[in-house]
């Protein structure tokens, strides 16, 4: 199927890029990357830190 037919179903649709929206998932990486280098994983901590990071 073509992108156009799920547009025309209304599976998906366009969107406009959100600018405000990439720089605040940038610095939210950023910011996480800090946090885990500094961590170090063993595995009594990787349930813990996987379980705060991972979306559902």
């Amino acid at each position: 199927m073509r992108f156009e037919e799920y547009i025309k179903r209304k599976i998906v649709k366009r969107i406009t890029k959100d600018n405000q929206l990439i720089k605040s998932i940038i610095k939210t990486a950023e910011f996480n990357l800090k946090f885990f280098e500094k961590s170090e994983i063993t595995k009594e901590s990787s349930r813990k830190i996987v379980s705060n990071y991972t979306i559902f």
